[in-house]
């Protein structure tokens, strides 16, 4: 749909640009094409001929200079360059001037003579006309080209004399009349004087067609003339040739009659197929800057200067770049281009079939259809800010590769403003369709975990894109387990609303401060929360986190059963007795998604998961809230120094071989009292003494602590004093290690 609706977008701008009168996206590609014009140095255009088989004879500056004014030589001067060249034996020679008038003065000279005394006044101006000289030289030269032009003037009676010879004078080339229908119509064509026209080889308009910013981008072939009817029949027409295309005739070995029309080109022979577009137009391809053909001064030919033999096999034309004969162009590779240059240009590139070969609708829409399912797919696929970067980079790539390679080296213009306009397009559609789907999906994904993952994290997960799926992965957290003690003589002394109430309120806050420190809840299991830190995202300070939010836990159970005073009145008085236990341990563990794949929780897999459940239990057996694994306190107190830890005992549990280090989690820093703080330091004193086996002091410090416990009944340094008598007792060997087995879950 994307796609579709990129193509359509791109499709309604063209149609839009197509049918302004002055539109921007145009302009922008003509400035592009000239541009990739302008920058080349060699366009390797050599197939049949090259740039040193041309000849300008150019009417310059310096010619006039020497010459005079052009509108006063006589045709001497031009049959006296054509002799000159033609003795050399080009292979042809186009003559871009027009000798549409005799060359005799006007008749007020003949009556400024008789005034004047002069007898045979009429006789001496007609005598001064040096026609026939140009005649014979066009006549034994045998392979001139004259140029003509069209007057735009409607056909009148009086021309049907001059339409008859220009039906038997002109080429006779006809086309498909419907496929010739684009083509540009002249009305009148005007031929050179008859003496010329009859002894020259052919003749051609020397009409150029710029476009509509005066530019001459592209060179017409033929056009269509309803003045030539004497040969043109319902299916096909009579046509006139442009100025060079009888010469690439001549040159090919071709005839008239070897010229067809068809809707895909121009054919000359049966080779060569030239792309026009429906006004039989080629696009030039114009030469680089290392290139150029050799021009010559016509004051140099005129005089004898330059050896006949330069000429051999040469395509000469005779033309002007002086200014003052206003036959200047614009093209895209110079803005000052004397038009005979421009007809040069236009035959290497047909004798070479080296022209710019503009891309037709059919392969434009295949074009912009393949590049839309490559950018949708890219764009949908990249995270947005890459599909910005990456749009920003294609448009980038597609002007550089445009310039720099499809022009100058594949000889292709397309519109590259379209090929942009589908970029754009296609990033837009696949931003709003990602923003509105990928909106849904965050909504889900939001809704799947924001029941038991902080907010946070949510988020965290939704800018990451990762989808919840069967299946898990290896990763580093700290497990969670409390537990709330005795519980079960709790709810017996509560009815089922009340233990409902009492449940929800209680879960509700711990859950929080779970979220809130970026844990993730696992599951309930009745009054037990189980959760961990460090996963589906990571989270470098898992085991501090953890730690914390047990020591927020416990300070909100406290708070909790101060409301409960004054809101539970008159319930059962146990519930002012609550008391939660909470066990940690950090390491490995999978998570992920487990189960069915209907039906799965996002869950902990591990044996870092069993020692966090069995700290959790044996925290009832020390008299203590948390108890955390040695390797959640160091690394919570590598992450900050926000917890107070006491080094509690060496045990194995249940299910576990090895020995662990148990800890004592006491507090947050901030609100450990002093109290609590000197009996930490006696208990881990005596636990020191107890693990070199010198009882006396291990008891001594325990007693100290004892005194500052929090608990005065069940606590770890009571615990600790009835080991230690029962290890005087019966003394364990030399190789003791302190390890204590705990026997219970």
């Amino acid at each position: 749909m994307i796609c579709i609706l990129s193509l359509f977008i791109t499709q309604a701008f063209s149609w839009v640009n197509h049918n302004l009168t002055r539109s921007p996206l145009t302009a922008i590609d003509l400035a592009v094409d000239d541009l990739a014009l302008q920058i080349r140095t060699f366009t390797g255009q050599d197939k049949r001929v090259s740039t040193r088989d041309f000849v300008i004879i150019d009417i310059d500056d310096y010619s006039i200079s020497q010459l005079g004014r052009v509108q006063l030589w006589p045709r001497m001067y031009d049959a006296q360059v054509i002799r000159n060249i033609s003795a050399g034996t080009p292979k042809v020679m186009l003559i871009d001037a027009l000798y549409t008038e005799a060359d005799t003065l006007p008749g007020a000279y003949v009556q400024l003579l008789t005034d004047r005394g002069f007898g045979q006044a009429a006789d001496i101006v007609s005598a001064m006309s040096t026609d026939h000289i140009l005649a014979e030289a066009i006549q034994q030269a045998g392979n001139v080209i004259l140029g003509m032009f069209d007057k735009s003037a409607d056909f009148t009676d009086d021309e049907r004399e001059y339409a008859l010879r220009a039906e038997q004078l002109l080429p006779r080339i006809s086309g498909n009349r419907r496929s010739a229908f684009g083509y540009y119509q002249r009305s009148v064509p005007v031929l050179p004087s008859l003496a010329f026209a009859e002894n020259a080889r052919a003749m051609g308009l020397l009409k150029v067609n710029p476009d509509p910013d005066g530019t001459v981008r592209s060179y017409t072939l033929l056009q269509q003339s309803p003045f030539l009817t004497g040969e043109s029949t319902s299916d096909h027409i009579r046509l006139i040739p442009s100025f060079i295309l009888p010469a690439a005739l001549n040159f090919l070995g071709l005839n008239d009659e070897d010229v067809r029309t068809s809707n895909t080109g121009i054919y000359l022979g049966p080779d060569i197929r030239i792309p026009v577009n429906p006004r039989a137009e080629f696009s030039i391809n114009w030469l680089g800057s290392g290139e150029d053909f050799r021009c010559i001064s016509f004051y140099n030919v005129w005089s004898g200067q330059v050896p006949k033999e330069f000429f051999n096999d040469k395509i000469v034309f005779i033309g002007s770049s002086a200014a003052g004969l206003e036959d200047l162009k614009n093209t895209p590779v110079n803005q000052v281009m004397p038009g005979v240059e421009v007809h040069a240009t236009a035959l290497y590139n047909l004798l070479n079939e080296s022209w710019l070969r503009r891309i037709d609708d059919t392969g434009l829409m295949w074009l912009l259809a393949g590049f839309v399912l490559f950018s949708t797919a890219l764009f949908l696929f990249l995270p947005q800010w890459q599909a910005l970067i990456a749009v920003f980079l294609l448009i980038v790539l597609q002007f550089f590769g445009y310039v720099l390679m499809i022009v100058p080296e594949l000889k292709i213009l397309l519109p590259l403003s379209t090929v942009v306009t589908l970029t754009i397009s296609s990033f837009t559609l696949s931003l709003v369709y990602r923003n509105a789907t990928e909106g849904r999906e965050k909504r889900q994904l939001k809704l799947a975990f924001s029941s038991y993952v902080s907010p946070q994290i949510v988020d965290e997960l939704i800018e990451t894109g990762r989808d919840p799926q069967l299946g898990g992965s290896e990763n580093e957290i700290s497990a969670f387990f409390s537990d709330i003690e005795a519980f079960s003589r709790i709810s017996e002394k509560l009815s089922a609303p009340q233990l409902v109430e009492l449940m929800n309120e209680y879960l509700d806050a711990m859950t929080s401060i779970i979220t809130e420190e970026r844990g993730t809840l696992d599951k309930y299991i009745g009054d037990a929360i189980v959760a961990f830190f460090g996963a589906p995202l990571k989270v470098e300070d898992h085991a501090l986190r953890s730690c914390i939010a047990a020591c927020r836990m416990m300070q909100a159970e406290s708070d909790l059963r101060l409301k409960w005073q004054e809101t539970k009145r008159g319930w059962p008085p146990e519930i002012l007795k609550l008391r939660t236990r909470i066990g940690i341990n950090s390491g490995m563990a999978v998570t992920g998604n487990m189960g069915s794949s209907k039906r799965f929780n996002y869950t902990m897999m591990g044996d870092t998961v069993n020692l966090a459940a069995r700290c959790e239990s044996a925290a009832k057996q020390y008299g203590i809230s948390a108890l955390v694994s040695e390797s959640t306190r160091d690394a919570a107190i590598k992450a900050g120094d926000d917890c107070v830890f006491r080094r509690l005992d060496r045990v194995t549990v249940v299910g576990r071989s090895t020995a662990v280090e148990l800890y004592e989690l006491a507090g947050l820093r901030a609100k450990v009292t002093k109290q609590q703080l000197s009996c930490i330091e006696a208990y881990e004193k005596g636990f020191e003494a107890y693990l070199q086996q010198s009882w006396e002091t291990a008891v001594s410090c325990f007693e100290q602590a004892l005194e500052l416990e929090k608990s005065p009944e069940l606590n770890p340094s009571a615990l600790m004093l009835r080991r230690c008598a029962q290890l005087q007792k019966e003394p364990p060997g030399s190789d003791w290690d302190g390890v204590f087995n705990l026997k219970s879950k």
